[in-house]
Formats: C-alpha cells, structure tokens, sequence
C-alpha cells in the first residue's frame, strides 16, 4: 500500500498497518473496560453510602403516605438539643389529595421507615398511625427550633480554623438511628454549580448556643479526610 505526502511516495507495509489497526483497536477496548469499571465502582459505591445513610435533603420534601395513600410531604427535621442527630420529621398534610382524617404532625425518626423510590428519591412511610403525633403535641418553642430545624443548619456557614468559611450544602444522616454523620459542604465558594462538594465529619464540628458551626480544622487539610468520592455528593 502507497501514500503520497508532498510529492513523495510512501510506502508501508501492509503488517504495519495492520499492527498499528490492532494497537488502537485494543487501546480504545482498555479504555471502555476501564470507564466501565469505574463506572461500575462508582454505582457500587452508591449503593454503599445508600444503604447506611441518606441526606436531608432526599428528606424533606420528600412524600409522606401511610402505605396505601399519600398523605403529605416532609416539611422538616427537628435535631435533637446537641444537634448530633435528627430527633422528629415534621410533616404536612395534603388534602388535595383526598386524604381525609390527617393533620400536619410529626414522627419520630426511630419510628419513621423510609422507602427508596425511583431515581434516588425517598418516601417516609408511616406503618402505625399511632407512631403520628398531632403537631401541638411538640414541645418545641420558636427559639429552640431555630438552631434545631435542619431547613436552618443548611445554607449557614461552617468556619473553618483558618478563619476560611463555607456554605452547608445538606447533611449526611445515619438512616438507622438518625445519627449525623456529615455535614456537606461547597469547597468552591464561588462555584455556580455543586461541582466540588466535600464532607466533614461531625464530630470534627462544633455547635455553639446560637447555632453557629465551627471546626478545629483547616480548610486546606480537608480533601486528606474526605470517605467519599465528591460525584456520590451531588
């Protein structure tokens, strides 16, 4: 076989050729076989973090049904005083739906099941409805659940001992117990998009009286604590 290039005639072999087919052949098979494995690691990884917790903000907003009937949808999380775990789940009620008999109430958490749905979403389920309380059963002031309702905790600012300070971006919760594993947070304060989402341990996190958030660790050190793969946040 000949090429021209420039006037002047080249000649290759045809088993040049045909190595040179092969090579890439089985370099763009390594590189498909290798997507592939990350991206099956990826989806295991899922599956993992899944399993043993949720985010707040799979949560609230999520359905409310009794198992037959939707009734509502979650309208927030109710810490407990220390904040280190979600204590209630606040519901509302929605009689559009032609679900009758139902008020706006709340669930204890260890009394709450929630169901995977489709395309990751969440759905608390209330089995018993002895397990639903009416709301004026909680014993909750205003004040006390301005530093205790999760809806609060998300969008504050956790700072950082480099005085450096980020968005809260959601939390990481034991789905269990209700424990508070992470806090999830933006590592580019100036990013339109959630691109560069990192996690920090709650017990590495300090909340004062007021609710304020802070923590004994540098921003720079944090990307050497992270357990999970920033994709797995978003």
């Amino acid at each position: 076989m000949n090429f021209r290039l420039s006037g002047i005639r080249i000649g290759l072999p045809l088993s040049a050729i045909a190595v040179a087919t092969l090579s890439a052949s089985v370099h763009a098979d390594y590189e498909w076989r290798h997507d592939e494995d990350k991206r099956n690691k990826m989806v295991d990884d899922w599956k993992s973090m899944r399993e043993q917790m949720i985010r707040a903000s799979d949560v609230m907003g999520g359905e409310v049904t009794n198992g037959l009937n939707p009734m509502g949808d979650v309208r927030d999380l109710v810490l407990s005083p220390d904040g280190q775990t979600v204590e209630y789940v606040l519901y509302e009620t929605d009689f559009s739906m032609g679900v009758y008999g139902n008020e706006d109430g709340f669930i204890r958490f260890d009394n709450a099941s929630f169901q995977d749905q489709v395309y990751g979403e969440l759905e608390l389920r209330i089995d018993d409805d002895e397990d639903a309380m009416a709301k004026e059963e909680l014993r909750l002031t205003r004040g006390e659940a301005d530093h205790r309702l999760v809806s609060n905790m998300i969008g504050t600012s956790i700072v950082f001992d480099d005085d450096n300070a980020r968005e809260v971006e959601d939390l990481l919760i034991n789905r269990k117990n209700g424990k508070i594993s992470h806090i999830v947070f933006e590592m580019n304060d100036d990013a339109i998009f959630n691109e560069e989402l990192r996690t920090l341990a709650i017990n590495r996190v300090e909340i004062d009286e007021q609710g304020g958030l802070s923590t004994s660790m540098d921003l720079a050190d944090v990307d050497e604590s992270q357990e999970f793969d920033s994709d797995l946040l978003d």
